[in-house]
């Protein structure tokens, strides 16, 4: 391990690890520090499922989201808690994110059309196409480092 690095990732789960991706993306030196002997964090817990409103996924599904709609939704189910700009930064680059990942990764998502917005009650609400589901992936992929994947 080298003494200097543009950026370390404290971390190995799904955000971290597409922060990773993008800083090295960017030509930057990045190291990955994980406290565990397997990484994936809780996202290979959770199965890595996201919420990402107005996402291309659903668009090309013929899926209708905007962002108004998701505004909308948002600022009801974080009841004043959370800033609009956060809102606005969250609806605007979540897209860009996960559109990035589509195009330059092996990471590839799925719509759950099934898979409704958590508050059916609030302004906003879609009964899915929001939440994203992660493809399968070949794990043989991984080679000698499968077994360093988080299974439990």
């Amino acid at each position: 391990m080298k003494d200097q690095y543009d950026v370390i990732i404290v971390g190995s789960g799904a955000g971290a690890m597409t922060a990773a991706i993008t800083a090295h993306d960017a030509g930057l030196d990045v190291v990955v520090i994980e406290k565990s002997d397997k990484f994936g964090g809780t996202s290979a817990l959770s199965g890595g499922g996201i919420w990402i409103p107005n996402n291309h996924f659903f668009k090309r599904k013929g899926g209708k989201d905007s962002l108004a709609l998701a505004r909308e939704y948002l600022q009801a189910a974080t009841r004043g808690e959370v800033s609009d700009a956060r809102i606005e930064a969250y609806l605007n680059k979540a897209p860009e994110m996960i559109k990035y990942l589509d195009d330059n990764t092996q990471v590839s998502y799925a719509v759950a059309a099934e898979y409704p917005d958590y508050y059916p009650h609030l302004p906003g609400f879609l009964a899915g196409g929001r939440t994203l589901d992660p493809e399968l992936y070949d794990s043989d992929k991984l080679g000698e480092h499968l077994p360093e994947l988080r299974m439990a």
